[in-house]
């Protein structure tokens, strides 16, 4: 199967179409199938918190180059949308002005970040694009890409009407091949718009047939784990502190399991955040209440701060301070940076 393809790698994004060419630029690897006019077919790929490769697997790239190939001996003209006109790296003025030589995927997302901010077009769901399926309730079998393998109760999913081993094969205007085409149809999606989902479902007869389900989104339904994202350094949120992951002998002398948050600040050194909230220097904060348990490390800890306040919200942590453990809180900053280049 390969034999068919005409592979081309790029490594770095300097002369890419961002308006066509558009992914996750924080994961690890992305594949486009196209046309020889460059139409998308399908894409594969995508990560999460998880190990890399989670989302993906030899049998699901497979499904997803048989389902390409098929179309395109039909001469199919099923293609994904995308953005007109001509847009690269190099026209967003902070890179085109601060950075020179190689563009790496997740340095052009951060200056994407910075541009929206210092443009005054920034908004919270900046930071969340591409949602995983499972925020709306989908979860598809990893072996197939597309298929749904479970449908998450108390879901839109779910209330929607979807049900197990439903086959997606399109989400609002995006056809879908892959679950990475089911992120990139969910990254399109407006917040005040339904989203329609049609789905192959076979009967016990063994007879398929197409159905068409409208599933209502609830507010900031795109809210995910992001402290992965390497690109969360670059977004215009002040920390005002530094801070390091207890290694397992301080985690010991501190009481404090293996699998839980131990971050310790290890200087306040401006207005932002830890000033906010009243973090001091070495405080070890020790957990997030109201939120996912699994942080263990400084950049999930900034992660997850990101994903669940917003200006304005009253934020809790437990701290170890000299010893005695605590409850510390104060307001979530307003967003802001005086960053303009990417470290």
């Amino acid at each position: 199967m390969r034999k068919q393809f005409v592979c081309v790698r790029i490594t770095r994004l300097n002369g890419i179409n961002l308006n066509r060419f558009t992914f996750d630029m924080d994961v690890t690897w992305n594949a486009f199938f196209t046309d020889a006019s460059l139409n998308i077919y399908s894409r594969y790929g995508g990560r999460d918190g998880g190990e890399p490769d989670a989302r993906m697997s030899r049998s699901s790239l497979l499904q997803t180059m048989q389902e390409v190939l098929a179309l395109h001996r039909t001469g199919s003209r099923a293609f994904q949308p995308v953005r007109p006109g001509h847009r690269t790296p190099r026209d967003l003025p902070l890179l085109k002005r601060n950075h020179n030589g190689c563009i790496r995927c997740h340095q052009v997302r951060e200056y994407e970040l910075l541009q929206a901010y210092h443009d005054g077009r920034f908004s919270r769901r900046e930071l969340f694009r591409f949602p995983p399926p499972e925020n709306i309730g989908m979860k598809f079998e990893r072996a197939h890409g597309h298929r749904l393998s479970e449908v998450l109760k108390n879901s839109p999913a779910h209330a929607g009407g979807l049900k197990p081993g439903d086959l997606v094969t399109r989400i609002n205007d995006v056809p879908v091949r892959s679950e990475y085409d089911v992120r990139f149809a969910l990254d399109r999606t407006r917040d005040d718009t339904p989203l329609q989902v049609v789905v192959a479902r076979r009967a016990a007869s063994g007879t398929a047939s197409s159905r068409r389900l409208q599933l209502k989104l609830p507010t900031a339904w795109w809210v995910a784990d992001i402290g992965w994202k390497k690109s969360m350094r670059s977004a215009p949120f002040t920390t005002g502190m530094r801070g390091y992951n207890l290694g397992p002998s301080q985690r010991k002398d501190a009481g404090i399991t293996t699998e839980k948050l131990a971050v310790r600040i290890s200087s306040v050194y401006e207005d932002g955040f830890a000033r906010s909230v009243g973090l001091q220097k070495r405080d070890i904060v020790v957990g997030i209440p109201r939120t996912v348990s699994g942080i263990r490390k400084f950049e999930e800890f900034v992660g997850t701060l990101l994903g669940h306040y917003q200006p304005g919200d009253t934020v809790r942590l437990a701290v170890i301070r000299k010893g005695k453990r605590m409850m510390i809180n104060g307001p979530f900053p307003a967003w802001f940076t005086e960053e303009t280049t990417v470290p």
